[in-house]
């Protein structure tokens, strides 16, 4: 410490005024695994202001970041903290020690932890260079939502499990317990377990260590429980095992220090956004587990939502429950404020969350900030929220019904707080209206998702340029298709190539193959679906005769085991909820839909040879005049308005639709209905329109896709199709319907986004 002040010593740090480390954090950090932490690193001038919103009295309140990263928050707290401590006359010597023994941080990443350490002596400034004697930095590398640890018994212990020696058969694992009045006194703990490891050392017995406790202030009634411990320690240590125990038992301490002791006024940060199916087995059982006891888990008939939620909310909810002050004896609860994505205020996987009734501790929220990726860039890759809530007694309060919204454009992310408020705007906003994902139509059961085909360069191909003999037209000469955007652990593998049985080339929608009222280009794909519906591998394949794509399979299947982690063989993965099988017999008339885009896609498909993809929705109509009608609604930007607040938003704007169109109350075809058999003329119209375009050779299908809406546009039939899916629909819940453009707006359209 003393070097690390002396170096910090050779910097004007009273003009440091932002966390000058976060670049520098982001930059060593590989991004796949800050995707896997969740970590999203908020903007200086956000972080002061949420910190300057969150505390009403900084020189007399605590604070904790539980998420700290490389300390924004941290930062921010402690200036103003210091500016406070000054402001009220506090002696410069003192103000150091007083920032450390009330501003404190956590965080799961080493490195973070390094670095949020070093901003908190950038934050001191001048107040470290005026104190009067030692401190000790409070940032700890602890996991804040306290899953490393168990308590046992009547919430006596903390238990640190020792992974199991492999060597040890199948003896259970060692545990460390220690008890928790003891990891509430941080320094008495340090103290314990450098003793502990300095007695084994020494070669005492347990009771030698025992005699010592007292010499320390250890309280005999945890005599017993530490001389146990120290038994596993000293064997842990004799057996070379004992490396890391002391560190991390101090580091699983901490947290649990601040949560049986006095607790904070302020809990802040940005907590991870690590999405639920990104999660380890261990890590979604445990957060299953806690939602569960903290009443904010999804409900059982909206478990199609699970893979949807992230620990956002949840660790806001624990930070609350485990960190924030009890009310009582006239003083309020403590204050948490923290940064979230958007879709807390308004999902339904959120639900519980918002309502803060939650098991265990109330809150009422009393403020949200909106801060959607649209409105205010640059910002973060998905819309943002800031929700402030005090930890109530029996009186919880829901998120607001209004918000306030920013909005502006900055010249760069890092901007600091002067800068951005010359050029965001502050607006009070109704708060999002809550999204209920609850299937209104008929038609969502009948659509389903296609196969997914991955990795593709083992299954889609391209013909290869024939050889001197010529082409074999029962068994053409193929090769991998190839792509830029590959799964990076196959993009550096050989393209497979070889001959292939004619009945496996099949036709292959993907995505980027629906344009509206129109198919664009399919790609080719080795298929090995057999009569009677059968999916084969390289061994049946090889048993059934046919030989050619046996020899491609056998060769998929080595890659696929060779990169793949999971344990799927590489037909199961292609069948994965039999989304390759269920196609066949494939039908000879389907409705086909993309499952993503800024604009809705659809088309009606009459040829019973290709197969579908994953990124493609799909269902079989035996009417002709049911599927125009279909391909009418999905393709209308009637349906898009209405579904756009529950589509999910990152960098490009709303883009996945998925089955949402089927939460409007589309009816079943009715050919005796007007509207109904108008809508199918209609699309009738539009096909003819859309085939009509004249595409430039090697267009991409965004490219493709607008040319083909201008068109209908101009035509006049995306006006008419408008108009009667209004109708169709009724009144929209969330706001008015659409106006469709008639006359010359009709003939001159209007502005869209750029489609993907």
């Amino acid at each position: 410490m003393a070097s690390l002040a002396a170096h910090a010593a050779r910097f004007d740090l009273g003009s440091v005024d932002v966390d000058l480390l976060k670049v520098l954090y982001e930059s060593l950090i590989d991004p796949e695994q800050r995707h896997d932490l969740g970590e999203y690193y908020t903007p200086d001038w956000l972080a002061r202001k949420v910190v300057r919103r969150a505390f009403e009295a900084p020189a007399r309140q605590s604070c904790l970041d539980p998420s700290c990263g490389s300390g924004s928050f941290l930062f921010h707290a402690i200036r103003l903290k210091r500016d406070a401590l000054v402001a009220e006359g506090v002696p410069a010597e003192a103000v150091a020690a007083r920032c450390c023994a009330t501003v404190t941080g956590l965080d799961v990443h080493p490195v973070a932890v390094i670095f949020a350490r070093v901003t908190y002596l950038l934050a001191l400034g001048e107040a470290l260079l005026n104190r009067d004697g030692d401190i000790s930095l409070p940032v700890y590398l602890g996991d804040a939502l306290q899953w490393n640890v168990r308590r046992e018994g009547l919430e006596q212990d903390l238990v640190v499990e020792v992974p199991r020696d492999p060597r040890e058969g199948k003896k259970g694992a060692p545990l460390l317990r220690f008890p928790l009045p003891l990891c509430a006194d941080p320094a008495l703990f340090d103290r314990v377990v450098a003793d502990m490891h300095d007695a084994s050392e020494d070669g005492r017995t347990p009771e030698a260590f025992v005699r010592g406790l007292a010499a320390l202030g250890v309280p005999p009634d945890q005599f017993d429980t530490l001389r146990s411990t120290y038994a596993t320690y000293d064997r842990l240590r004799r057996a070379g095992r004992d490396h890391v125990w002391g560190f991390f038992a101090r580091n699983l301490s901490r947290p649990v220090a601040i949560s049986d002791g006095a607790r904070v006024d302020v809990v802040i940060g940005n907590p991870p956004w690590l999405s639920y199916r990104f999660m380890s087995a261990d890590m979604q059982a445990r957060f299953r587990e806690t939602a569960r006891r903290l009443g904010i888990w999804v409900g059982p008939d909206e478990a199609r939502l699970v893979t949807q939620t992230d620990l956002s909310g949840l660790f806001f909810a624990r930070a609350a429950e485990l960190y924030a002050r009890r009310p009582g004896r006239g003083r309020r609860g403590g204050r948490v404020a923290m940064v979230l994505p958007l879709a807390v205020l308004s999902r339904g996987q959120y639900r519980a969350f918002r309502t803060a009734a939650w098991t265990g501790v109330d809150v009422a929220f009393t403020e949200a900030w909106v801060l959607d990726n649209q409105a205010v860039a640059p910002l973060f890759r998905v819309p943002t929220c800031v929700l402030f809530a005090t930890v109530t007694a029996g009186a919880p309060q829901a998120t607001p019904a209004r918000v306030t919204a920013f909005a502006g454009r900055l010249p760069f992310k890092d901007a600091p707080e002067e800068l951005a408020d010359r050029f965001l705007r502050r607006l009070d906003a109704p708060a999002p209206p809550p999204v209920d994902f609850v299937a209104e139509s008929p038609y969502r059961t009948r659509f389903r998702q296609g196969a997914t085909l991955v990795p593709r360069m083992l299954c889609l191909v391209e013909r290869a340029e024939p050889g001197r003999l010529g082409i074999n037209q029962a068994a053409p000469m193929v090769r991998s298709r190839r792509s830029s955007l590959e799964d990076p652990r196959y993009k550096a593998l050989e393209s497979l190539h070889g001959s292939i049985e004619r009945d496996f080339l099949r036709p292959v929608y993907l995505g980027e193959s629906i344009a509206p009222f129109r198919v664009l280009r399919t790609v080719e794909g080795i298929i090995p679906v057999v009569p009677a519906d059968t999916m084969v591998d390289a061994v049946r394949a090889g048993d059934r005769g046919f030989l050619r794509l046996a020899t491609w399979l056998r060769r998929a299947e080595a890659l696929w085991m060779q990169q793949s982690a999971g344990n799927r063989t590489l037909t199961q993965r292609w069948d994965f909820h039999r989304g390759l099988t269920n196609q066949f017999p494939i039908a000879g008339l389907r409705v086909m839909f993309a499952a993503s885009g800024v604009q809705p896609a659809a088309v009606l498909v009459r040829e019973a040879v290709g197969v579908i993809e994953h990124a493609v929705y799909w269902t079989e109509t035996r009417d002709e005049s049911e599927g125009y009608y279909l391909v009418a609604v999905l393709n209308s930007e009637a349906a898009r308005a209405r579904v756009a607040p529950m589509q999910a938003r990152g960098e490009q704007g709303a883009r996945h639709f998925d089955k949402l169109m089927f939460t409007l109350p589309i009816p079943r075809f009715d050919a005796g209905e007007p509207v109904h058999a108008a809508l199918a003329a209609e699309a009738r119209a539009a096909e003819g329109v859309a085939g009509a375009v004249a595409l430039p050779e090697g267009a991409t299908f965004q490219r493709a896709r607008r040319a083909i809406r201008d068109a209908l546009r101009a035509d006049g039939v995306a006006g008419r199709i408008d108009a009667l899916v209004t109708a169709l629909l009724g009144p929209d819940p969330n706001g008015p319907p659409i106006e469709a453009p008639t006359g010359a707006d009709a003939v001159r359209g209007t502005a869209e986004p750029v489609d993907a």
